[in-house]
């Protein structure tokens, strides 16, 4: 039996939980009707709110137990990361103990693998924000102390080699930081800014970093300068066009172990 294991970080913030991580799960679920799916939590914390409204999601452990415990011989694990950075290194980490219960235990490429998917992410959210007179758009991710970080600054390139000047990229805790993107801002002139969660899920740092009303949420600093501020608070996941990025990598990932997709 092939089966398929959905892994992302989890939120407790309901609508977006929904609206991006159940929905990546629903459509996983409805493109593979033959494959055993199901999909698990990374924060324990996440996990533990959830029981406490009803709500039970496994870890991966446990997961991985299940998908073993159910017959599973072949299966692929899509991790709903953006980048390679250290939540897709602790994963890798901890298939690591279990590949002896599979035939076959592969691990799927995250969002931003590489160039083309960065040229499809760019070209794809060019397509659903149309450029805005004296405004732009600040794509705000997590950002990683790895060297998996350079895919934000790579983003942003290829956004303006398609023309979309407009398109900025920034991090909450990692470079460009919001000064960075400021001083862009400040140079092109631009008097709007619409904040945008370069994230999975609009969950607690979309909340609080982005668009939250402290000192130095995103929102804030820019607003200090001067600027006319708006936010979204939807995550990538909540977009039909990206969950078919990460079906895509997940594709490839059941080819490589002998599951031919259709």
């Amino acid at each position: 039996m092939t089966g398929i294991l959905l892994v992302c970080f989890g939120t407790t913030r309901e609508e977006a939980r929904l609206d991006s991580v159940e929905a990546l799960y629903t459509t996983f679920r409805e493109n593979y009707p033959a494959l055993r799916v199901t999909r698990a939590y990374t924060s324990p914390t996440v996990r533990r709110v959830l029981a406490e409204r009803g709500i039970e999601v496994p870890g991966v452990e446990e997961a991985l137990r299940e998908m073993a415990e159910a017959g599973v011989s072949d299966l692929v694990v899509q991790p709903g990361h953006l980048l390679y950075g250290d939540d897709y290194r602790t994963l890798e980490t901890q298939l690591l103990p279990h590949r002896a219960a599979f035939h076959n235990l592969l691990l799927a490429k995250p969002l931003l693998a590489g160039i083309e998917d960065l040229r499809s992410l760019a070209w794809l959210l060019a397509g659903r924000y149309p450029a805005e007179e004296a405004s732009c758009f600040v794509w705000v991710g997590h950002g990683s102390e790895t060297f998996a970080n350079c895919v934000y600054p790579a983003l942003q390139t290829i956004f303006w080699e398609q023309g979309r000047t407009d398109m900025l990229v920034g991090t909450v805790s990692a470079y460009p930081d919001c000064e960075t993107v400021l001083r862009q801002i400040q140079r092109a002139g631009y008097r709007k800014v619409q904040l945008m969660p370069l994230m999975l899920t609009a969950g607690d740092h979309a909340v609080h970093d982005i668009a939250g009303e402290a000192a130095d949420s995103w929102r804030s600093r820019l607003q200090e300068a001067g600027l006319e501020v708006s936010v979204s608070l939807k995550g990538l996941g909540s977009m039909a066009s990206v969950r078919a990025l990460y079906l895509r990598h997940t594709d490839e990932a059941l080819e490589k172990a002998g599951y031919h997709v259709l």
